[in-house]
């Protein structure tokens, strides 16, 4: 019987060492894993903040180019560290940047690029500046007219606006008119949508939305007004291969000009047909073309005013064309004045190219863009800037089709009178169109290179990661290269490294190639 027991207890006490070894051992291996998922964790983290430190020192890169550096910069900052070089490839720059946390390395590489130092591709039309509660976006549609603002053909928003005290003051006075049904709910097209209550109880959905804008730099778009009115008075004016001025001149039987064509404190009058390519600049004077009249014009047309006298370019019921850039550039206390149309139903006018108008930099310098009746096409991108912005296009006998983008910008030189007013009555058409627009915007950056003025400022196409392996070393093809891919994942990708990178063994690379994977900004 003692016996029996004791075998007992000793088959029991071999069965609690066994189960006891079992769960030692289980444990164990839960916290192996628990370490190994801590480890993995652990890496993921770092590797996420050396990514972010690339891209951190791809902005400061460009940042230092737009200050007049080379675009070579380092920093380091909370326990991460970036080193970003830049290389220049004509009218561009090639950037890579590698940071690196905890030993491990990642990098990333971008294109900079020669653009505005204001937003042209963010909505059909886009109001930038402080204009505040003196905003104004009027559009009536009286005699059968029709008025259409739409960012359909892109999928964006027909009407973007940067300032928030602006944006109220708008729909404040849009939304109840469009409510009522004074203002068609067709007006305005564009995505996406918000729905706005009034003050007054009323709703509406429209397409008009607050964004942020931070291409829009009003000191570097007065420093380009500066540059370009100095290139012209001290650069391009002495150069002139025709004068005109001072008093009137009318040009009654066929004209062709060529070079570089000044009209300086003059009135010039196209009574007949006038044919020109180069560069005419209109100084303190004005242009006019007749009725029955043609002026075609190949190249850039400069309208520049002068102190307490504006420059204008009319079409008074001729027919005008412009395959270039129309740039109206006020001296300060005059205004910028555009006046495509004067009231004459058969004038008919086409420009393709950029259309920018900057007014002075002193307080009350308005840049006025003004278009009548007729017919009046622009193909590319229209700009207005000045401590006042107004668009006056009252066209009832004829339509007002701009095709591409508008911006209308309020620089803040005067708090207490800035105004961006927009009013459409009639037949006026502002339909975003990206080909028109690109086009524009390269024909005026490709101006501004040839005057042999820096770019207004760099940007960014986008980024992409590539293997720290490569950077600093770029090949041709990736100066062509616009980043298309959806930015990747924490820790997604290819041969994503979990372990420290040391002397580039082991290193991240994401996708097959440095121009594969990365992600977009």
């Amino acid at each position: 019987m003692m016996q029996r027991t004791d075998s007992r207890r000793g088959t029991a006490f071999l069965i609690a060492m066994v189960l006891t070894v079992l769960f030692l051992g289980f444990t164990l291996s839960l916290l192996g894993m628990a370490v190994a998922h801590s480890n993995d964790a652990w890496a993921t983290a770092e590797n996420l903040r050396a990514l972010m430190a690339a891209e951190a020192g791809l902005h400061e890169a460009i940042a230092d180019l737009n200050r007049g550096g080379d675009g070579t910069v380092s920093g380091a900052f909370g326990g991460v560290t970036f080193d970003a070089r830049a290389i220049q490839a004509g009218d561009r720059w090639l950037i890579d940047s590698v940071g690196t946390s905890q030993g491990f390395r990642r990098a990333t590489r971008t294109v900079a690029v020669p653009a505005l130092p204001v937003p042209v591709d963010r909505a059909a039309i886009t109001i930038v500046g402080p204009a505040g509660d003196a905003a104004a976006l009027d559009t009536v549609s009286s005699s059968g007219g029709n008025v259409l603002v739409s960012g359909m053909s892109a999928g964006l928003p027909a009407v973007g606006v940067e300032d928030p005290l602006t944006y109220t003051t708008i729909l404040e006075d849009l939304v109840p008119k469009i409510a009522s049904g004074a203002v068609s709910d067709n007006t305005f097209r564009g995505t996406p949508e918000v729905t706005y209550t009034a003050s007054d109880g009323s709703s509406a959905e429209v397409p008009i939305l607050e964004m942020p804008t931070p291409e829009w730099d009003d000191e570097k778009l007065e420093m380009l007004r500066t540059r370009l009115i100095d290139k012209v008075i001290n650069g391009l004016i002495p150069t002139a291969t025709m004068t005109y001025g001072p008093g009137s001149t009318t040009f009654t039987s066929p004209t062709t000009l060529g070079g570089v064509t000044v009209i300086d404190g003059a009135s010039l009058n196209a009574d007949s047909n006038v044919n020109g390519s180069g560069i005419l600049i209109i100084r303190g004077g004005s242009l006019a073309v007749s009725t029955h009249s043609q002026f075609h014009w190949n190249g850039t047309v400069f309208v520049l005013g002068k102190a307490g006298a504006g420059a204008e370019l009319v079409n008074a019921g001729g027919t005008m064309t412009v395959q270039g850039n129309v740039i109206v550039l006020g001296d300060q206390g005059s205004a910028s004045n555009l006046t495509i149309a004067s009231g004459q139903s058969n004038s008919n006018t086409l420009i393709n190219g950029a259309v920018l108008l900057m007014a002075g930099g002193a307080a009350n310098d308005a840049a006025r863009f003004q278009v009548g009746s007729g017919g009046v096409n622009m193909h590319g991108w229209v700009g207005i800037f000045g401590a006042t912005a107004q668009i006056y296009a009252t066209n009832q006998q004829g339509v007002f089709n701009v095709l591409g983008s508008m911006t209308v910008g309020v620089d803040g030189s005067d708090p207490q009178d800035g105004l961006a007013e927009i009013d459409f009555d009639g037949n006026v058409h502002v339909q975003y169109n990206q080909n028109h627009l690109d086009r524009a915007i390269a024909g005026l950056l490709g101006l501004i290179s040839s005057l042999q003025l820096p770019p207004p400022t760099y940007r960014s196409q986008g980024w992409v990661e590539i293997s720290p392996l490569v950077a600093y070393q770029p090949n041709g093809a990736a100066l062509d290269y616009t980043p298309s891919m959806p930015a990747a994942a924490p820790g997604s990708g290819s041969g994503l490294s979990t372990s420290p990178d040391t002397g580039g063994k082991g290193s991240l690379r994401v996708g097959g190639g440095p121009s594969s994977g990365g992600g977009k900004k």
